[in-house]
């Protein structure tokens, strides 16, 4: 019995080295090489074979960098040391509510992904999912992205399309990224839009208070300079 169980496990270990045999490793630039089919797999790429790959990628990274702790430590500094830590639309705090959240804008952490790549494509930089939310988070470090405290019921409103968000309203230098970065067509679209929404051209909607928001209270008082940062 024992002789048996002896030979199966040398068939096995046999079986795998032979099945490995023609794997090779480029170490220099990271890629593992089948050298009989000629196939290999590279951790860098330099794009995408269509624009779903090119999603799934950007999700993905999107999901590295919300689930770092580097992320979450930003998130704790911008609520608890700047002291954002309540809704620049209702002014409740997150100490009333415990529901702050802090939202993109005018670019979403999606287009700052996009953004990111665009340019690595450009610059004819490979990249893999690790680089690209490095860089990202590196952003939000030196404040180079924009962003607004919100409750939560407004930030889903927002992204349902029910919320105005006046560019004066935004911390952060979110001019950096547009300055600095290659932009797809739909987000300069965007950018067109929300940037013409302002305080001055929004007051005439304004009918949310404190207490029976949405709206804004006394935005003279916190109004927040968008190249603060």
């Amino acid at each position: 019995m024992s002789d048996k169980q002896e030979v199966s496990v040398l068939d096995i270990i046999q079986h795998i080295e032979n099945s490995t045999a023609n794997l090779k490793s480029d170490e220099n630039n990271n890629t593992i090489i089948d050298t009989q089919t000629e196939y290999y797999l590279s951790l860098d790429r330099n794009g995408f074979a269509d624009e779903k790959e090119e999603s799934r990628f950007i999700r993905a990274v999107e999901r590295l960098v919300r689930a770092s702790p580097e992320y979450r430590d930003w998130v704790s500094f911008v609520k608890h040391t700047l002291n954002y830590d309540y809704c620049f639309f209702t002014h409740e705090t997150d100490e009333e509510t415990d529901d702050i959240e802090i939202h993109h804008h005018p670019l979403t952490l999606y287009d700052i992904v996009r953004c990111v790549i665009l340019k690595r494509v450009f610059d004819g930089k490979s990249f893999n999912s690790f680089d690209v939310a490095k860089e990202v988070i590196q952003l939000h470090y030196q404040l180079k992205v924009g962003f607004i405290p919100l409750l939560k019921s407004l930030h889903k409103k927002f992204h349902n399309g029910y919320l105005k968000i006046p560019i004066e309203l935004v911390k952060g230098n979110w001019k950096y990224i547009v300055e600095n970065y290659p932009l797809p067509p739909e987000v300069e679209d965007k950018l067109r839009e929300y940037t013409s929404i302002t305080l001055e051209n929004y007051q005439n909607q304004i009918r949310w208070k404190k207490d029976s928001y949405p709206g804004l209270q006394n935005v003279d008082v916190k109004v927040v300079d968008s190249n603060d940062g």
